[in-house]
């Protein structure tokens, strides 16, 4: 049987394969898992329900298109180069 790491009502951020939006990540919330389907029901922290733009957007989700939450970030006063690997968090995702 498939196993996930992850438990309902933790963060995660989620990607999409929508064009436009492809490699965004975005923060949410694990509502409901199903092992069978090897999908979870999740609630974006950012983006909204197109028909209802004043309720947060909750779809079911593949396994593979959640990752954890990043860890803290530590301050540091590292720059950085050209070449450099970020991560970096512009509009909403």
């Amino acid at each position: 049987m498939s196993e996930t790491h992850f438990k309902v009502g933790q963060e995660v951020e989620v990607t999409t394969q929508e064009e436009g939006f492809r490699g965004s990540w975005y923060v949410a919330d694990v509502l409901r898992i199903s092992m069978r389907r090897k999908k979870m029901f999740i609630e974006y922290h950012t983006l909204m329900d197109e028909k209802n733009v004043k309720k947060k957007l909750k779809e079911d989700v593949d396994f593979w298109r959640v990752r954890p939450q990043p860890p803290p970030l530590v301050e540091t006063n590292r720059g950085f180069k050209v070449n450099d690997e970020v991560d970096v968090f512009d509009n909403d995702g």
